[in-house]
């Protein structure tokens, strides 16, 4: 249903003056829900938000005319790539075939002979269909290729040839092989592409993917089609089910998690709209792993006053939270409200909780370190003090992550008092500093591609909820408290803590409210706005590769907003 769905709006998307669909786009009720909802709630907005009339719809996959753009420059940009030395018979193509259809191998086929120059061998995986019509396969004359019709893939060799696995009725990009040719002793592992879909012969909704993301893998199956084998790899799919490349891929990862694989961001496959599969969305990636619930966590929670925040903060997660072996810690940074104090004193008397003091000028790293100095836990948790638990389970989720050898820190997804989402993962490069992915989405709404509500890895996530270990901590020398006193500290802090070769990760399981700068305020003064700009200058300056290209996002889409819209400025 949902796919018949897909396919008569696009066709009545298509038909419509262009005027009206505009019209029926910004009239969405969700949009305008949307906008009222940032209208009744600017006090937790930063002051500097564009307004919701001047971002690009929210939650949508890329408009067919910002993908025309996109696809002449993805064109243009490929031809320039494409090798004009001889051409080499260098692919071998593996087309599965899970369900018979000669119609739709007919479009498979149809985009190789444009193209068959570089094909040495064709692989059709199937069943005695396909075997009792291969004289029909061999009148398409595919000169000088080795057509194999076979029943199990797992009879398929190690290949001499660089090997492509596509699925039947999914087409090739005009330019998939030259350009494959053209990077094929570059491709050392493992390698998969953007893809689109095909509707009604046109191309549209564009798959832009992050790089190699293990946990989003094993949450959504992201990559399902256009894998790269290179020469003599041992890598094979044993079977030609709709799911087989990516349970695949999940199996090597989850035996190895130092399993690596390459990404090329340009659109080289079409999948037809009869051949997609529904993305997988949310699924609880933490079943794949054991720990230990009798680690230690430290919850580490500074506050300078804020009464009603903290308290709630503190209330929310003794009488919420199922995790039971944790202890809080909060640092008093010089408060003065007489009710806060007296509330502090009060605490004390709990026996998970525990306040020191740090009667020196704000910087939130150093509170933090000098903190971290104090916990006795194994694992340590970053919080801010306008932080409320939503989900009881949010700590369990967590510390069941941040155990993975490979795992460093670990985040929450964190949303507005309205429901909007504040937090679900840090994008490098937006603004020319950092921002939140999916900032302002509803709580429900999947985002892109199912991003919004899944765990996956990012680059960075945000030190409002933030797990690790106490050694990855100290490893690192903690929060940089002379650089970065306020802002960013968090994302260089995961950004070194990468460099430890692990991965950082938003786990979408645990989810709080955050009230965001109620506590701090705004950068809504002079000296502010200077450290600030100081402070955005060393992340530019320290961490440019990553603000060039962050591995967790895509060089396709715009880093003018936080929705995952397509990139239109060159």
């Amino acid at each position: 249903m949902s796919r018949m769905l897909a396919v008569a709006a696009h066709k009545l998307n298509k038909i419509l003056p262009n005027s009206l669909r505009i019209f029926l786009r910004r009239s969405n009720f969700f949009l305008a829900k949307y906008a009222a909802l940032i209208q009744a709630n600017r006090q937790y907005i930063d002051p500097n938000y564009l307004p919701p009339s001047e971002v690009p719809e929210y939650g949508y996959f890329p408009s067919d005319d910002d993908y025309n753009i996109n696809m002449e420059r993805q064109t243009k940009t490929l031809k320039l790539a494409i090798s004009t030395s001889e051409k080499s018979r260098s692919v071998s193509l593996v087309i599965l075939m899970p369900e018979f259809s000669f119609a739709k191998l007919k479009l498979t086929i149809d985009s190789v002979l444009v193209q068959q120059e570089y094909v040495a061998e064709i692989y059709i995986v199937s069943d005695e269909n396909v075997l009792t019509n291969k004289w029909m396969l061999e009148a398409y004359h595919l000169t000088g290729i080795d057509l194999f019709v076979v029943s199990d893939v797992s009879i398929i060799g190690i290949s001499e040839y660089l090997r492509l696995l596509i699925y039947c009725g999914e087409q090739l990009h005009e330019f998939a092989l030259p350009y494959v040719y053209s990077m094929e002793n570059h491709i050392n592992t493992v390698t998969y592409c953007d893809t689109d879909i095909v509707i009604d012969n046109e191309r549209t909704l564009p798959h832009f993917y992050s790089d190699w993301n293990p946990d989003l893998l094993l949450s959504t199956s992201y990559i399902r089609t256009g894998v790269l084998i290179p020469k003599g790899a041992t890598f094979k799919v044993m079977s030609n089910g709709f799911d087989e490349i990516s349970s695949s891929l999940k199996q090597e990862y989850l035996s190895n998690n130092q399993f690596h694989i390459e990404h090329i961001p340009f659109v080289l496959i079409h999948r037809h709209i009869d051949t997609l599969r529904t993305i997988d969305s949310g699924e609880d990636t933490s079943e794949h792993f054991h720990y230990s619930d009798e680690k230690l966590v430290s919850l580490i929670i500074p506050t300078y006053n804020g009464l009603d925040v903290l308290s709630v903060c503190i209330s929310s997660i003794l009488e919420k939270t199922l995790y039971e072996n944790y202890e809080i810690v909060i640092i008093d940074n010089n408060s003065n409200d007489p009710k806060t104090l007296a509330y502090l004193d009060s605490i004390q008397e709990h026996s998970k909780i525990s306040v020191i003091r740090y009667p020196k000028p704000f910087n939130y790293s150093a509170i933090n370190n000098f903190a971290a100095m104090h916990a006795k836990g194994s694992i340590l948790g970053l919080i801010n003090n306008d932080i409320e638990v939503i989900s009881p389970d949010w700590l369990s989720k967590m510390v069941a992550h941040v155990q993975r050898p490979d795992i460093g820190c670990v985040g929450a997804k964190l949303l507005y008092p309205n429901e909007l989402v504040q937090h679900a993962g840090v994008v490098l490069g937006y603004g020319g500093g950092a921002g939140h992915a999916h900032k302002f989405f509803p709580r429900e709404h999947p985002g892109y591609l199912a991003r919004a509500k899944s765990t996956q890895n990012f680059s960075a996530v945000t030190a409002a909820c933030l797990l690790v270990t106490k050694d990855d901590f100290e490893a690192v020398g903690g929060l940089n408290e002379v650089d970065l006193t306020v802002a960013f500290n968090d994302v260089d802090f995961c950004l070194r803590i990468l460099n430890l070769g692990r991965r950082n990760l938003l786990c979408a399981e645990a989810l709080l409210y955050h009230h965001e700068s109620i506590s701090r305020g705004h950068e809504d003064t002079p000296e502010k706005q200077a450290r600030f700009l100081k402070e955005v200058v060393y992340l530019q300056k320290t961490w440019s590769k990553y603000i060039a290209h962050d591995p967790a996002y895509n060089p396709n889409l715009t880093l003018k907003y936080e929705n995952f819209s397509i990139k239109l400025d060159k």
